[in-house]
């Protein structure tokens, strides 16, 4: 991993790519070499300036993110990308996985899991958080030492959720 870890923002709002900058800008050893609001923009601007790890929204206006990382994957096979999204979806995070993204992060990450998820990626390492914001637990590769892109069965458990615990006073 370099001294400097160089980042590349993608999502198709501006104050997104804002927040994530200021919270990047926090640490003295990441900085932001490149942004792009689209898909296609994420790909040129990965050929010229090849970032250490990406952080790309799965939703974009042009081309889906998921075909972002899996056209990115297919040119540089060392890339490093995070798959954020507002949705937390199983088989949103199933296809960005599996197009090649070694993370997957809401957008509702706090700072300091974000912050861990970029040096995890930027090291190879896959994160998917314990916890989505509905509370339910997120579905866990238990294979991390796959390489990204390395696709998993559709039935692994990676991309099961457990059904919600009963609450309590209610029978199950």
């Amino acid at each position: 991993m370099a001294t400097e870890l160089r980042l590349m923002l993608v999502d198709d709002h501006y104050l997104v790519r804002v927040g994530l900058s200021s919270v990047i800008a926090l640490e003295p050893d990441m900085r932001v070499c490149a942004e792009a609001a689209t898909g296609h923009q994420a790909i040129e601007h990965f050929r010229s300036d090849q970032p250490d790890v990406t952080l790309m929204d799965l939703r974009l206006p042009d081309l889906s993110g998921t075909e972002a990382i899996r056209t990115i994957r297919a040119e540089f096979p060392q890339a490093r990308i995070i798959a954020l999204s507002t949705f937390a979806g199983d088989e949103e995070i199933h296809m960005a996985l599996e197009a090649g993204a070694l993370a997957y992060l809401v957008k509702t990450v706090q700072p300091e899991e974000l912050v861990d998820t970029i040096r995890k990626a930027a090291a190879g390492q896959r994160h998917v958080p314990l916890r989505l914001p509905d509370g339910n637990r997120a579905p866990r590769a238990s294979n991390h030492h796959l390489r990204a892109g390395t696709p998993l069965p559709p039935n692994h458990a990676a991309y099961r959720c457990p059904p919600p615990a009963p609450s309590a006073g209610r029978p199950p």
